[in-house]
């Protein structure tokens, strides 16, 4: 596994960040906690954590002075608790000038390793950095992350573009308008349709729409098998689809739980009608 993690080191000290939008976020970075980034899947978060690399390097901190490891690569597969000390023994191996250096650790969804809490809360207590950390909300809740690192971390949620971003995204506006004339009007309401239209996921911006569309409903099943079904252990993956897709539906408006569940069920009735035989 030591030879695994000394490639993914030299490969992120070899590669050039990607060219991103900047988010209106930012990190806390506060001595002794970790900056905790959340948020549903793919909104951003691993590029959040670039932006802040880049910010770093930006103000004069070298980039050997930053570790950035992504659980979710293939070559650990094979990472378990037991190797989190090997972290450590191959970035200080590499750069043994370091350790009386302030450097910064980046961990991209951690939370696929169990016990992952007790390696960071030993960082915090032992090592001189800053540590960050991203996960999927299936993962890492806020209030779950405030119990296992025991108030040692802060959490920021990411979330899609917002309509500023978007704007900022396909070159637009790089801030907000200062004037807004019949030119600017024009652009904007433009934008507000597209926007509409496109949402804010990154990854999709410049697809067509079928493509779009489809990259789209993967997330929803994403979200819908890994983060809800799996997460809660529902055994009724027929029931809540039909939930899921009435709640999107009807974006915007307002509902009661008594009348959604009436109006979910009278759906769910019209496309399975041997529930309704079976109720009576």
């Amino acid at each position: 596994m030591k030879n695994v993690i000394s490639q993914l080191i030299d490969d992120f000290h070899e590669r050039n960040l990607p060219e991103l939008v900047t988010r209106n976020k930012e990190f806390s970075e506060v001595r002794g906690k970790a900056d905790v980034v959340i948020g549903i899947r793919r909104s951003g978060k691993t590029w959040f954590c670039y932006q802040k690399i880049k910010e770093l390097i930006a103000s004069g901190i070298k980039k050997e002075e930053i570790l950035y490891l992504n659980f979710e690569d293939d070559r650990l597969l094979e990472f378990n608790v037991n190797n989190f000390q090997e972290i450590l023994d191959v970035y200080f191996g590499k750069y043994p000038e370091h350790r009386n250096t302030r450097c910064y650790f980046f961990f991209d969804e951690i939370q696929r390793i169990d016990q992952w809490e007790m390696f960071i809360r030993r960082l915090l207590d032992t090592e001189n950095l800053q540590i960050f950390i991203t996960g999927s909300s299936s993962k890492l809740l806020g209030s779950e992350i405030a119990t296992s690192l025991r108030g040692r971390s802060l959490t920021i949620e990411i979330f899609p573009f917002s309509f500023e971003e978007f704007l900022k995204f396909h070159g637009l506006f790089s801030a907000s308008p200062k004037t807004f004339g019949a030119n600017t009007a024009s652009v904007l309401r433009k934008a507000v349709k597209d926007y509409l239209d496109v949402g804010g996921f990154p990854e999709v911006q410049k697809l067509d729409s079928n493509l779009r569309i489809e990259v789209l409903q993967g997330y929803i099943n994403s979200v819908l098998l890994k983060d809800i079904l799996e997460r809660h252990k529902v055994s009724n993956i027929i029931v809540m689809k039909h939930l899921v897709r009435h709640i999107m539906n009807s974006s915007g408006g307002q509902f009661s739980v008594n009348k959604l569940g009436d109006v979910g069920y009278k759906d769910l009735c019209k496309r399975t009608p041997w529930i309704e035989k079976r109720n009576g």
